[in-house]
């Protein structure tokens, strides 16, 4: 199983927001997903939010997963649909870049880095927004370094998880 296999279970969404106390059981959290705000309870955003930094579905419950993927919060990456799920997921990225360090480049805001990634990545994190999915990512780069798009694929699912994980992009769905 590549590594890329092992990410079985992948956030989808913006968070937005909140709409009162932590503590008060009627506010909600919203979460756009494509073209529609989804607003959910304490309870499944938690869910959500724990989503961004575990890499795989060990310690989920079937009922914890079925309620991320019935609400379209989550997605699995399934590895024989890779390259479907590519195409029907893009990165939006919410950062800028602050930079090089070494071989890694740092992004951020200005004053607050947040996540440092490899040269490839920060090159999907840069093509994101001009590409309308992930393939399309994948797509572009290879053209521009003569290797196979599907070969890029593993690499770039490897490094969705810290990108999230840090706040520095998220997943949407392709409208």
């Amino acid at each position: 199983m590549t590594t890329a296999q092992a990410l079985l279970l992948l956030p989808i969404g913006q968070f937005c927001g909140v709409s009162g106390p932590p503590d008060d059981p009627a506010t909600r959290y919203p979460i756009r997903v494509g073209d529609r705000m989804i607003e959910v309870d304490a309870g499944l955003f938690t869910l959500w939010a724990r989503a961004h930094g575990v890499p795989g579905e060990e310690g989920w419950t079937g009922a914890e997963l079925d309620a991320l993927l019935s609400e379209g919060l989550a997605a699995r990456v399934e590895p024989d649909d890779e390259i479907g799920f590519a195409h029907r997921h893009r990165l939006e990225p919410l950062v800028m870049a602050l930079g090089a360090d070494g071989d890694r480049f740092v992004l951020g805001l200005p004053g607050t880095p947040m996540v440092s990634v490899s040269g490839p990545m920060f090159a999907v994190w840069a093509a994101a927004p001009a590409e309308p999915d992930l393939w399309s990512v994948c797509l572009r780069l290879a053209a521009e370094t003569s290797v196979e798009p599907a070969t890029l694929l593993p690499g770039l699912l490897d490094g969705l998880r810290p990108l999230m994980a840090a706040g520095a992009a998220y997943l949407d769905r392709v409208i």
